[in-house]
This record gives C-alpha cells, sequence and structure tokens, in this order.
C-alpha cells in the first residue's frame, strides 16, 4: 500500500510539472559527452555591478561614449553605459540578445556553449545556414581541416595537386590533407587513398588531438597521464591510442561515455566534436597561463 502511495504522489507530481510547462523526461537530442559547460560563454562579471552613478538633475548632459559592461550573446542580453562628462552621472541600457543562426542548437544544452564558441572562432560552421546538424558523423576531412584552423594554418600555401587519388585538387579539404599528411598530423588510408570521408571514432581522434599538442608543446609529463586500465573497455582501446586518449582524459578533452566506458570505436558526432574542440581549447589556454 505504501509503495502504491508513493507512485501516486509521483504520477501526480509529474502530471502537475507537465500541466505547467516543465519538462519531466529525458532529453531528447542525441545523446553525447556528459560534461557540463557553464553557459553562456561570456558570463555577466563578478561581483555584481554597483549601481550607476547619479545624475545631476541640472545638469544640461554631454555624453561620452558608449562602452558596454556585459557583451550581448547568443540568448543574452547585453548591457552598455556612458557617463556624462560634465556631472559625471552615469546612464545604462540594456542590449538586444543575438540569436544564433542554426536552430537546431538549443540553448542550455550540453553542447551550447561549445558550438557558439566553434561556431564564433571560425571552427565550425553549419551544414546549412539554419542547421549545424547535431548528429552527423565527424568525418576525416572535416577533422583535419577543423585541425588546421585552430592552428591558423595558411592554407593557401598548401593549395595544387595531393598524392592521394581520391583527394581532387580544388575540392574544400584538400589544403588541409595535403597540411596534415606533411605536417605528419594524419596519414593515408593506404592504397594511396586518404578516404576524407570516412568517420572519426573516438580513439581516432584522440590521436589528432594528441598530435596538436605535441606541435603546440601542450602535452605535459606522460608520467602523470590518467591510468585507463580501470575501463571496462580499456582492451577495446587500441595500443596506438592509449597514451592519447588518456591525454584526453586528464586534460578534460574527452571523457568516458559513462564511469566505466571509453567507448573508443564510437564515431563522433559534430556536436561532440565540438565539445571536445571547446575543451581542448580552455586547456591550452589554462596551459599557457
Amino acid at each position: 500500500m505504501k509503495l502504491f502511495k508513493s507512485a501516486f504522489v509521483i504520477l501526480l507530481c509529474a502530471a502537475l510539472l507537465c500541466a505547467a510547462g516543465v519538462a519531466v523526461f529525458a532529453d531528447p537530442e542525441p545523446a553525447g559527452d556528459p560534461n557540463v559547460l557553464p553557459s553562456p560563454y561570456h558570463p555577466a562579471p563578478d561581483p555584481p555591478l554597483p549601481p550607476p552613478a547619479p545624475l545631476d538633475p541640472e545638469c544640461e548632459h554631454v555624453w561620452g561614449e558608449w562602452q558596454f559592461l556585459i557583451n550581448p550573446y547568443y540568448g543574452v542580453e547585453g548591457l552598455r553605459t556612458h557617463f556624462c562628462e560634465k556631472c559625471s552621472g552615469e546612464e545604462r541600457e540594456t542590449v538586444d540578445a543575438p540569436v544564433f543562426p542554426l536552430t537546431d542548437v538549443k540553448p542550455g544544452r550540453w553542447y551550447t556553449t561549445a558550438i557558439y564558441y566553434c561556431y564564433d572562432s571560425g571552427y565550425m560552421f553549419g551544414v546549412s545556414d539554419t542547421a549545424f546538424s547535431l548528429s552527423a558523423p565527424v568525418s576525416r576531412a572535416m577533422t583535419v581541416l577543423i585541425m588546421a584552423k585552430i592552428m591558423n594554418v595558411a592554407l593557401e600555401e598548401y593549395a595544387g595537386e595531393t598524392d592521394f587519388t581520391d583527394v581532387a585538387a580544388g575540392r574544400w579539404y584538400a589544403p588541409a590533407i595535403e597540411w596534415a599528411v606533411k605536417g605528419g598530423f594524419a596519414a593515408g588510408a593506404g592504397n594511396g587513398v586518404f578516404a576524407p570521408d570516412r568517420s572519426v571514432t573516438r580513439q581516432e581522434l584522440a590521436v589528432f588531438i594528441y598530435k596538436m599538442a605535441e606541435a603546440s608543446h601542450v602535452t605535459g609529463d606522460p608520467e602523470g597521464y590518467a591510468d585507463l586500465s580501470g575501463y571496462a573497455d580499456y582492451d577495446e582501446l587500441a595500443a596506438w591510442a592509449r597514451t592519447q586518449f588518456a591525454f584526453a582524459v586528464t586534460t578534460g578533452t574527452m571523457s568516458g561515455t559513462t564511469s566505466r566506458h571509453l567507448s573508443p570505436k564510437i564515431t563522433v558526432t559534430r556536436a561532440q566534436l565540438a565539445l571536445f574542440i571547446y575543451n581542448y581549447c580552455d586547456y591550452v589556454h589554462s596551459y599557457e597561463k
């Protein structure tokens, strides 16, 4: 009877929450890395702003230039101020939040801040003017192009013919592939092909990220990397990716898909890639401080 009453109470609460417009079911968006990032990307100042300087009602104000106290960001209003050059009084006004153009990127999700960052940094864009395509798989061509952007490569220097039969000169990814291969960031897939459209797995991405870290001299001491042998699927992690995956986990760039699984052979989605890029860039920024 007590169990029945408890279940009835839970169902009643759920019904009330639904009636109030509160979601009680799991997020229907595609599953991804469990990390939760702060949102919005540019938070309000801390501690809170002091009240504005009072205005002299008798003054014929001469206003200085507007300055932002809080930069407007996707979904977040900005706040700007200017001061009277005669009485030093202050006037503030809110600035409308810009609307993110890719409508499948919902506010407040695990991927939101990361996609905002990658979009504003020029690392990733939509697959159209209105869609990011969260669950689409990440290809090898896409990965090396993003790597080149992160490392500020002058890709025009790598335009021209390539040695791969499946990479035609003039394709959007050709210069990035040429750079990646010449720089040791990537290799061909054998038989004279690069396989630009082949999907990238989590362990392959860990290797790509580690190669960027090596080139930027931010790998740190491997002796301090996380021990991944306790994960249930550790044996599925290729020997050639173990150090690199340990680096990714240690730095917070990547994590397990659960507390017991690394899922090294699962294909990376675009939303997940954005998160991993955001985490990696945050690590590099912290490392360089």
